[in-house]
Formats: C-alpha cells, structure tokens, sequence
C-alpha cells in the first residue's frame, strides 16, 4: 500500500523529477531518507500530468491533533514517519492552542499544478540485484520508493487572537522573528508575534462567541467580517481590545509583500488574498511513497514475515518519536516565554529560573529518549526483531503527562490536592491554582510545590476556625507579612509586620480545655475582646447536650442564619458575667463534666472582695460558641457580656447613656445582628428594679420584640409575682427565667463566696440546665433581631 507524505516549508523541499524511483527510508531523519535508485527513471516511464488543483482548509487548532490533521500529516504516514517528520509542526505549534483564553485557526491553501509519477513497469536498478544481505539492503535502499510527486504552491496562515485589558496596553510588545529559508525552490518561512501583552485580562465573552461562530460551521469569507467587527468594536472600548498573533509558511508562489512587518488581523488577510502561483517556482507539496515489489529481489520474499514484524515496531517507534519531538517544540517554546519573561518580572526570577531549569532537564531527557528510539530502530534486522522497544505506549504517556503538567497544560494531582500550573518533579511552582482535598483554594505563586510568594487562599465554607480567605504574602507555605485576613462575620485581620503575625499565629493556637472543648483569644485590645470556644460535638457523651444540639440544629434549620446573637444588660452586680458563665457550660456540653472556668478572669476587677454590688466586667466582651462536627462548622452562638450601669442620682440619665454606649461598642457594632436582649434583675434589690427596668425604654421597637429578663437571687416561687409587679409594662411578660444561679456556689468557680459540694447542689445544677437550654431553643425558635 502507498502512503502519501506532505511536505513542509525547508523539508526535503529541493525534490526533483530524477528522484522519483529513488529509495526510502522511514527509520531515517531529514535528506538521509532518500537513498540510492531502487528504479531506473527513464523519461518514457515518467508520467506527468496537470490536474490544477486549488484546495483551501480552514480548521480551529484544538490540540496537537486537529493541527497535525489541518497540516494532513495524520494516520498511518504520521505513524511510520515519526522519526522523518517528528519537527513537521514546529513552524506551527505553541504551548497554548484554543482554550478558554484565545483562539487559533490555521489556513491552509494547496494549489497542486503537476504531478508526475513513475511507472509502475520501471526497470529494477542493475545494483540492486546484487544485494544479499537484508540489512545491507534497508541501509541502501530501504524498504519503500518514492513513485508520485506532487509540484505547486502553498500558503499556512496561523492566527491567534486574544482579548486583554486595555489598561495594560502600554507595554505591547511587537516581536517580528523572520526565518527565510531561501532553498532552490524559494520557500520562505516568516513568523510575525504581534501584540504579545504582559498581566492580560482576557475577555471570555468575545473569544468564546468567535468560537461558537466556527464551529457552527461557517465559511472562512463570513468569520473573517465577524472577526474584524469585534477588532474594530475592542478599538473603541476602554476595557479590552482583541490582539492577534500571526504565523505564516508559504512557498511556490509569487514574492509576498509586507510578510515582516503584519502588525494586524487585517494585514494577514491581505497576505492570503494576495497569495499567487507562480509558475516558475513550484515546489513539491506531497510525495508518495510505495514498498519495493518483491519482484526486485529475492531478499524481499524470503525475508516478508519478518518484515511485517519489523513494519509493525517501525510504525510504533515511529509514533513514539512524533509524540516526543511535539513534547521538546512544547518545551522549547514555553522555555522562550520563561526567558522572554524574565526582564520584564525581576520579582518573579526565582521562579522562572527554576521552571527553566526543570524544563531544560526535561528536554535533555526526551532527547536521551529520542536517542535510544534512534539508536534501536538503526539496528540489524535481527536485533530489532528479538528484542523489545525500548519505550512502551504506558511509558510514553507517562512521559507526556510530565511534560504536559511541566508547562501547565494539565492539572497535576498531588497529595494535597489537584494544582493547574507549571510544575517541576510534580511539585508546583510558578503561577497557578491549587484545589486542595479539604476545599479551599488557593490562586498565587508557589515554589518547590509550597505556597511562596503572593496568593490569595480561599476557605472551604464550614471550616472550623470560619476564615474566609488570606490574601497576600506566603513564605514556605505559611503566611507572612503584608497579609489580610477575612472571618465570615465580615471581620479582617491586618498582618503588617513580625509583631501582627506573630499575635495572629497566638489565635490560632487553640488551648485545649477538654476532650471536646478548645478556646482561643482573638481579642485586639484595648476596645475589642473576643473568646472563642470551639466545640467538638462528635466528642460530647452527655445525652442532655446531645439532645439540645439537635434541637438547635432544628431550630436553627428554619431559618437562614448560621449564628445567634444574645446580649446581656444590667446593673453592676446583678450577677450577668456569673450567668453567662453557666450559659458557657451548659451550651458547650461541659457541665455534667466537671464544669470549667470560662469567663475571661483576666479582664475581672482586681478587688479583693468581689460580691453583690461589685461589677466583675470591665469592658465588653464577646463570647463566640463554634460547633463543628465531622471537622464542618455548623453554626455558632455568641453571648455579649457587658459591664454593669452603677446606681446614682440620676439613674435615669447615667443609665440610658450607659446603655446607649454599650450597643454602639465595637463589638456590638460588628454584630450583623442580636437575636435576643436579655434584662438581667437582682431579686434581692428589688426595691430597684423598676426603675431599672424603666431605662431600658429607650430601647427601638424591634429590640423590643427580643426581650426577655433573667432574675437572680431568686428561687422561690413565693417572689415571682412581687418581682413581675416591679416590673414596667412593657416589659413584665416577656420571657422570664427565675434563677438562684448554681454556679456561684460550684466548687468549680475559682470566685465562690460560698462553696456548696452537697449533691443537692447538682440536682440544681441539672434541673437549671434543662431551664437554660429551653431558653435558647425558645429564643432561637422566635426569630425574633433587630440590627443594633
């Protein structure tokens, strides 16, 4: 069977009309293909003919397939011919072909205007009788023999667009790199980069409309009046403008104009409608090549079955050789890019002197393979036949991913996570996008497969410590300085300098205070003291807890938001701090544990007698609850303890401006929200309480709706009525919990005036903590805020 070759621009092009019966070679590069006459070619048994042939192909570059395809160097010929014709594209191939950011389309023209062919009844050569060796014979003749050659002209436009940001259109480059390859036949090779932009923004919209319009399958004529219509548009508008770059082969017709200086889509467009045959410089467009006729020789016939088997392991080699050859014209033009890029970015030379450096051993390695795939396929024909190829197809691929991975054409999976970028040894590096395994992301620079240099990562939603994102300097995979840090409740944490991270990396180390409790400081003193407690409810054994969280996550599960705010107000002394801390045990699951000491004791008063009357508080504070489970966050709950109003002469006054700087704090003010306002009373100052209870008046409407009072000093039944009747109106039928609060009597509370370690006491502590977890369903359930 015939197998029929293009030939390219600079490749074998000085074919003449004596050539024909020659031998070839298909385990052999470049003009050492073409070997001594297996036919004679005599004039009478050369046919010629005219057939005057115009074919045009327009095709979208998707990969190195569909442009072996628009160059028709495919199937079976681009098998066997991979060691001939493995750089065949190299005039055409970059490492990005038509992806989301640009599109590439090739025109092809071939203009055949001869053809001649040589009888298939020609005479054998006189020598080649003579052969008795089999390997004596492929290293003469080969085993085929060029029978058909096809004279005319050809032109290969290739053509890039892109769309950037006009913003960074002051440092446009123009690079014209002009190859004229002036042989016997005057084939030029003219490669002209225009408008090659640094830091662009590509507009997606325009480049996958243009593409969408090709493959709807339109003719050249109507893509290039839309092309032009979205150039000329991009002119005129202040965010992006398409850019094109140009490549262009051609041979076999008259002298083109203007071919080193295209510095638009319009001047390719001309070139290929000036495109024009000429007569007097044909070149050859295509040969065929035919297996010498076992007629010639008798070697042929009594060597056939081994000849199969070695055609087989050629046709392999031979697509080993093209795929590795596509891989080093890969390399060496990403390699450009690098070098190209490294005076441009001083910053960055770290990383492109490194990626350099990876790809230069990368091709040193695929020439070390070409070299054995060479060196094995120029071996007898024996040793060929009885011994494996060096390389197998798994191997091959394998290699091709690397490479592929090397140059960011493909994701790389590694054991943290899938990177799209360049890498070397399969560890990241350069610029990219990491999708670890635990969701987040992070988009930035990365050097020995660590995050190094600047880069934004992003959170997973529902991750434990409720960070959003951290944008700014990494140094070996931790952050450094300047940095930003951004928490779901909207808050940012500013890393400016060693003594910032250095506080900022103190946050993050949890102390733990029990199996499924750990705490950590995120206060930003002098105005703002926050404590987070981070529950572990999967380590929770308590069945009463167990059944609160439930019905918090029901609760919480008809309602939009992931956190719920309490705030708690009083008088000094009321006891407000020694409540909330039972609220702390009892809603982290701590209290049937050993309850802990969880108020923030370094922001208490320093009297030595701190009693009814005395304010524990100094400062407002901030409690966050964060309950995770299976490593997710789920939801929080933040309590606001706030330091107590004293008792004056003009209560009424003090009081409401107390009150009023209290819910315009810093921390109040970064609350989205409060959910529930609870009024807390001292049962035993009762002579107080309402005009205690009249203060808070001043509160809006919808803080009204969140009402609810908590009494303390009082467990008898026989003071709630006295208590309800001090109480204004408008507040007296909200929601009430009468509590004699256990925990001041703990032997657990480091601030016990008097210790209670009877059992009595934790029957109390448990009839109570049923009491204050039907609270917070109840003030969850009501869905009832108001924004402070």
């Amino acid at each position: 069977m015939s197998l029929v070759l293009p030939i390219p621009s600079g490749i074998n092009s000085s074919l003449l009309e004596n050539d024909l019966g020659r031998g070839f070679s298909i385990d052999e590069n470049g003009g050492n293909a073409i070997k001594d006459c297996v036919f004679m070619c005599e004039k009478e048994n050369i046919n010629s003919t005219f057939p005057k042939t115009d074919l045009n192909n327009f095709t979208l570059i998707r990969s190195c397939e569909s442009l072996k395809s628009a160059l028709n160097v495919g199937g079976e010929i681009g098998l066997s011919f991979g060691l001939l014709y493995g750089k065949v594209m190299g005039s055409y191939m970059e490492t990005n072909i038509t992806n989301n950011e640009t599109i590439s389309f090739l025109y092809s023209r071939r203009v055949v205007d001869k053809i001649v062919e040589l009888d298939y009844h020609a005479k054998p050569s006189n020598d080649i009788i003579n052969e008795k060796d089999i390997d004596s014979f492929r290293s003469k003749y080969g085993l085929y023999y060029i029978s058909k050659i096809e004279y005319g002209s050809f032109i290969d436009v290739k053509i890039t667009l892109d769309s950037s940001n006009n913003n960074n259109n002051n440092n446009n480059n123009n690079n014209n790199n002009n190859n004229n390859n002036n042989n016997n036949n005057n084939n030029n090779n003219n490669n002209n980069n225009n408008n090659n932009n640094n830091n662009k923004t590509v507009d997606h919209s325009t480049i996958k409309k243009l593409k969408g319009e090709f493959e709807a399958g339109i003719n050249f004529g109507i893509f290039k009046i839309s092309v032009k219509y979205e150039i000329e548009k991009s002119e005129s508008s202040s965010f992006s403008k398409i850019n094109s770059t140009s490549s262009i082969v051609w041979g076999g017709c008259e002298p083109i104009d203007n071919r080193d200086n295209i510095q638009s889509f319009d001047d390719a467009m001309k070139i290929i409608d000036s495109f024009k045959v000429d007569p007097n410089k044909l070149v050859p467009i295509r040969i065929e090549i035919s297996p010498i006729p076992q007629r010639v020789t008798t070697i042929l016939y009594d060597n056939s079955m081994y000849l199969n088997q070695y055609k087989n392991k050629i046709s392999s080699i031979g697509s080993f050789y093209w795929e590795i050859e596509q891989m080093i014209i890969q390399l060496q033009s990403f390699n450009k890019i690098l070098n190209d890029n490294k005076d441009q970015q001083q910053q960055q030379l770290i990383y492109l002197n490194e990626l350099s450096k990876g790809v230069d051993e990368q091709i040193k390695s695929l020439k070390n393979v070409q070299d054995s795939l060479t060196k094995f396929i120029q071996s007898s024909l024996k040793y060929i036949l009885n011994k494996d190829i060096p390389y197998t197809d798994s191997t091959i691929f394998q290699i091709k991913l690397s490479t592929q991975q090397m140059i960011g054409s493909i994701f790389t999976e590694t054991d943290k996570g899938r990177w799209i970028g360049p890498t070397v040894n399969n560890k990241p590096i350069f610029k990219g996008i990491y999708k670890y395994k635990d969701g987040s992301k992070y988009e930035g620079l990365c050097l020995d497969g660590k995050r190094h240099g600047n880069g934004k990562l992003t959170y997973r939603d529902g991750n434990i410590d409720q960070l959003i994102s951290i944008d700014g300097k990494w140094d070996n995979d931790e952050v450094s300085f300047p940095s930003t840090i951004n928490y779901k409740d909207k808050s940012e944490y500013k890393i400016l300098d060693l003594k910032s991270l250095h506080e900022w990396k103190e946050r993050l180390n949890k102390m733990k205070i029990s199996n499924s409790l750990e705490f950590s400081n995120f206060s930003k003193e002098p105005d703002e003291f926050v404590f987070k407690y981070f529950v572990n409810v999967d380590l929770i054994e308590d069945n009463s807890f167990n059944d609160f969280y439930r019905n918090l996550i029901l609760s919480s599960s008809f309602d939009d938001h992931q956190r719920f705010n309490f705030i708690l107000l009083g008088m000094t002394g009321v006891g407000k701090t020694t409540m909330i801390e039972l609220f702390l045990n009892i809603i982290t699951g701590q209290v049937n544990d050993d309850p802990k000491q969880l108020r923030a004791v370094n922001l208490e008063n320093n009297d030595d007698i701190i009693g009814v009357g005395k304010s524990k508080t100094k400062s407002v504070c901030r409690y966050d609850i964060e309950y995770h489970s299976e490593n997710t966050w789920m939801f929080g709950i933040t309590i606001i303890d706030t330091p107590g109003f004293i008792d004056s002469k003009d209560l009424d006054k003090d009081g409401r401006q107390h009150i009023k700087s209290i819910l315009s704090s810093v921390v109040v003010n970064k609350l989205e929200r409060i959910d529930s306002v609870s009024l807390v009373f001292n049962a035993e100052l009762i002579g107080k309480i309402k005009e205690q209870s009249n203060l808070f008046s001043i509160l809006l409407n919808d803080a009204l709706e969140c009402l609810s009072t908590l009494i303390t000093f009082c467990d008898k039944k026989s003071q709630v009525n006295q208590i309800r009747n001090e109480i204004i109106d408008s507040i007296k039928d909200k929601p009430s919990i009468y509590i004699d609060n256990p925990w001041s009597k703990h032997p657990c509370n480091k601030f016990k005036e008097i210790e209670d370690n009877t059992e009595a006491l934790q029957k109390i502590m448990k009839e109570k903590t049923i009491i204050i977890q039907e609270f917070f369903i109840d003030r969850i359930k009501s869905k009832s805020s108001f924004k402070p």
